[in-house]
């Protein structure tokens, strides 16, 4: 998923370089977005919280 939300920031770049603008843009960043919200939440979900009086 952090490929696929690298390739979408390259691509933002590129086309922002190239004087692209408009709705194209806008969903392409709401995708890149979202996307950068559900390896946040992925993230929370796979890291167990530590318990009181244990090391991590």
């Amino acid at each position: 998923m952090e490929e696929e939300l690298n390739a979408f920031n390259d691509r933002i770049t590129e086309l922002e370089d190239e004087g692209h603008r408009g709705h194209a843009m806008n969903v392409l960043k709401e995708n890149a977005i979202d996307l950068a919200q559900r390896i946040d939440e992925l993230r929370s979900v796979l890291v167990e919280p530590t318990k009181r009086g244990r090391s991590p």
